[in-house]
């Protein structure tokens, strides 16, 4: 009798360590800053901070101050250094709301941006945040089916225990939605990643995982990105730009002008803005050629000759690519163009190079070059306005050794997108269809 009281207290004792224990620090280490410590307060009220305390080393010895982190980081901390210790469902999701509506304040998105983006990975397009709502639930189920493989006899059988196995059965509840279960890591990845996919705002991002440089900057590559453009970036990037389109949703009548401002005569949609706008042309321009100039600088680095905006007279027309580089008798002729992620992006990739890649074309290169046409090759510089890459472009670019470019053109896209948006937003010329008359003139 003795020995089942004990055997009962030792595994309450062990399933309580297993569950609630919790590591709240992390320690990074950079040239003269040690953050050592950070604290993540949170209340019932929506209120989150994040502080950390930071030692940097001073002639008289080690000087402490308390700082916020800037902008980047604090998604970063709150991504991938953060356990409660609660495990209620009800605490859980209001924990997640109130983590969304802090990030949602910190990055100053709309309310009905949707709440995958907050949860889907970075890769996926989102801003790669755990929900707890899933995310305490694995954990649990995780160290407490690791019980099973253990080495100690005690400790497996403390998991045939009947309170462990009420936990594992909690946890497996929870991590059904839907009626498909999420135990997996990479099954709870793709349910977030297709309910972003699957809005409206998101279903351009779908080919955000192609291409690591499409999605860098949220996270691994955001060190050189300042606040501001940080969160114009994500405005760009998950289209919430407010156009008579995106703010009319759920009020709209035959009333409410839908139209452009600029009187072009179609709906003003972000995409229609940046993208087509008569106001913004100039503003497209000038992002053609920013990335031109990056991808030229970077081709002569690396050994290439270019030429600039070469003419060439064909039958078809005249043909200007943007670069034409030659290496060692190696002829790349390069195109560039922001496209808009309604269409498979690969195939915007196909039709460009389609355009440059005829006999003709290449034959005129070769001659003027003098190499053979079996060495020209022709390619394309393939990015969507909201900053995801054509795999086949990338893929393209990295061959010719530009692969460092990548992640830089990713940032000067979204910045020319937004601000193409900006300049639009401010100026006041119209396009007006035929004459109009004006009361009390003539």
């Amino acid at each position: 009798m003795s020995s089942d009281w004990l055997l009962d207290y030792l595994s309450a004792t062990l399933l309580l360590w297993v569950l609630f224990r919790t590591r709240l620090e992390t320690r990074t280490k950079e040239s003269n800053t040690h953050a050592s410590h950070w604290e993540f307060f949170t209340k019932l009220t929506g209120v989150m901070k994040v502080k950390v305390v930071a030692l940097r080393s001073t002639e008289g010895g080690w000087l402490a101050s308390r700082c916020e982190p800037a902008l980047p980081g604090r998604i970063k901390l709150i991504a991938s250094c953060r356990a409660p210790r609660a495990c209620h469902l009800k605490v859980l999701k209001c924990l997640d709301k109130q983590v969304r509506v802090a990030v949602r304040r910190w990055l100053r998105l709309p309310k009905d941006v949707p709440i995958a983006y907050f949860h889907a990975a970075c890769e996926d397009g989102g801003l790669g945040i755990p929900p707890f709502r899933t995310a305490i639930p694995a954990l649990v189920h995780s160290r407490l089916m690791s019980m099973a493989d253990s080495s100690s006899k005690a400790v497996r059988d403390v998991f045939r225990h009947q309170s462990v196995q009420k936990s594992i059965r909690w946890a497996e509840k929870f991590l059904t939605i839907g009626g498909k279960s999420l135990l997996c890591s990479n099954d709870r990845k793709k349910h977030w990643a297709s309910l972003l996919h699957q809005a409206n705002d998101g279903v351009e991002l779908r080919e955000c995982a192609r291409v690591y440089a499409s999605s860098s900057w949220v996270d691994r590559e955001s060190a050189g990105i300042t606040g501001r453009d940080y969160v114009q970036f994500h405005h760009v990037r998950i289209n919430s730009l407010p156009t008579r389109i995106r703010t009319s949703r759920g009020q709209r009548n035959d009333a409410r002008p839908l139209n452009c401002r600029a009187g072009c005569g179609t709906t003003e949609t972000a995409a229609h803005v940046i993208q087509g706008c008569h106001r913004t042309h100039g503003g497209r321009i000038l992002r053609h050629d920013a990335i031109c100039r990056i991808a030229v600088s970077s081709l002569r680095q690396a050994g290439w000759r270019t030429r600039e905006n070469p003419h060439f007279h064909t039958r078809s027309g005249l043909r200007k690519p943007d670069i034409v580089a030659d290496k060692e008798g190696v002829v790349k002729v390069v195109d560039a163009q922001i496209v808009s992620a309604a269409t498979p992006l690969d195939d915007s990739h196909s039709r460009k190079v389609a355009k440059y890649d005829t006999p003709e074309l290449k034959q005129l290169i070769a001659t003027e070059i003098g190499t053979e046409v079996s060495n020209v090759s022709v390619t394309s510089i393939t990015i969507s306005w909201r900053g995801i890459w054509s795999s086949r472009s990338a893929a393209d670019l990295c061959d010719l050794g530009l692969k460092g470019i990548l992640n830089g053109i990713t940032t000067r896209a979204l910045q020319g997108s937004h601000t193409n948006w900006s300049r639009w937003n401010k100026m006041t010329n119209i396009v007006h269809q035929g004459f109009r008359t004006r009361a009390g003139i003539g």
